[in-house]
Formats: C-alpha cells, sequence, structure tokens
C-alpha cells in the first residue's frame, strides 16, 4: 500500500519543476561542473549526494540529453518528441523513487519498533497507519530530503529506546551513528540529543548515567554522530 500510495502520481508538475526544495537541480549542477561540492549548504549534504547518484543514473541511460530548470526549456518540454524530455522525466522519477523507498524504510521501521515493544498485530497495526498518513504520503512524491529525515530521525529513536533498554556499547554507537545520519540531511535533528539524554539516564539511572562508565559510553555516542 505505501509504495502504490508513492508511486501513483509520481509525475507530478512534469516536465515543470514547481517545487523549489528539490535536489534535482543542485545534483546537474554538479554534475555539469564535474564536482563533488554541492552549490549551498542550506541543508547539509547527504540526501543532495543520494539525488545526484539517481540524476547520474539518468545521464548514463541517456547521455546525449540535458536537463531544463528555466521555464521557456521546460515548456519545449511539454513536446512529447522533444529530444531532452526522457532525460527530464527519468532524472525526476528516479530522484522522486528514492523519496518512496526511504518511506518504505519508515513504514518497515514502525513495524519493526511495534512488533518489538507489543506484538506482530500492533505492529501492522503502525505499519498501516503510517503507509497512509497524509504527510509521510505526500513527502514521498518530492525529491526533497524530508522521506530520508523521518526514516533516519526514526530510526535514531529506535536505538535511543535500545539504549534504555539494554544500554550496551553497540546500542550507544549505533545510536550515534543514527543521530549523525540524521543530522546530515537536516540541521534540525540536533534535537534527538534531548531524547538521548532521557533514554541514557533513564536505562542507567543518574548517579550511574554521570559515573565514568556513563560518561564513556556517552562520549562513544558523540564520536559516532560525529563520524555519522
Amino acid at each position: 500500500a505505501s509504495a502504490l500510495l508513492g508511486i501513483c502520481g509520481l509525475d507530478w508538475g512534469l516536465p515543470y519543476q514547481w517545487h523549489p526544495d528539490e535536489k534535482v537541480q543542485v545534483a546537474d549542477a554538479m554534475i555539469r561542473d564535474r564536482t563533488l561540492e554541492p552549490t549551498h549548504f542550506i541543508n547539509p549534504s547527504l540526501h543532495v549526494y543520494a539525488t545526484y547518484a539517481a540524476v547520474r543514473l539518468a545521464y548514463a541511460w541517456y547521455p546525449r540529453q540535458a536537463i531544463r530548470h528555466q521555464t521557456h526549456g521546460n515548456v519545449e518540454l511539454t513536446d512529447p518528441k522533444h529530444p531532452d524530455r526522457p532525460l527530464q522525466f527519468l532524472a525526476f522519477r528516479l530522484s522522486r523513487l528514492l523519496s518512496v523507498i526511504f518511506q518504505l524504510g519508515t513504514v518497515v521501521l514502525l513495524f519493526q519498533i511495534a512488533k518489538h515493544g507489543f506484538d506482530e498485530t500492533t505492529g501492522l497495526l503502525a505499519a498501516w497507519f503510517g503507509a497512509v498518513t497524509m504527510g509521510l504520503v505526500n513527502m514521498a512524491h518530492f525529491a526533497t530530503g524530508e522521506s530520508l529525515l523521518f526514516f533516519l530521525s526514526l530510526w535514531a529513536l529506535w536505538r535511543f529506546a535500545r539504549v534504555a533498554e539494554r544500554g550496551s556499547w553497540r546500542d550507544y554507537a549505533l545510536a550515534g551513528l543514527a543521530t549523525g545520519l540524521a543530522c546530515s540531511t537536516k540541521y534540525t535533528p540536533f534535537l534527538l540529543a534531548m531524547p538521548f539524554l532521557a533514554a541514557h539516564f533513564t536505562g542507567r539511572g543518574f548517579r550511574q548515567g554521570v559515573s565514568g562508565d556513563g560518561l564513556q559510553r556517552m562520549a562513544l555516542t558523540l564520536a559516532c554522530t560525529i563520524g555519522g
């Protein structure tokens, strides 16, 4: 259901580019300039590189065509026989399909988390609600970073839950990695520091949480966050 809702309508607006935050133009500029440095850092670059890979794949399929960004170029692409039209559609389809894949990952995570905390029926119910939530489905149609952000932030929160439950070194390392990757998509997930601290002190207690061992575990999470 999630895949069908995401793929249906994936061609919205094409060949025009109505959403200013879709990263296809940024990826195309990097390809044209033969650089891996994005043109700006309004957002961090993880999703830009994911889109870059999708656009590169589109160019590999249609190497003699060019993506059109200006309005007059988009108008020309409304002609079904225009030679650059296939590349324009494929680049946007692949880039938006990435968001559909990240949305699917979010639905799977919802299932796994609810199944772990309760049972399989609860997991399926949670996954169903995630699959048909309007905001999540809507964002899955854009070549923007939100779907990746939702997936990584949810993964980080699950890792925090494991920190509270078990608190192994692996749990702390994965919590940091997930947080770092989420912060590589948007700047706002720095707020994940608060639920991490809540999980740390819930699982260890305040005295053990600020002990030498507790501080070492938090330091590992910080290092993995920076690494991510």
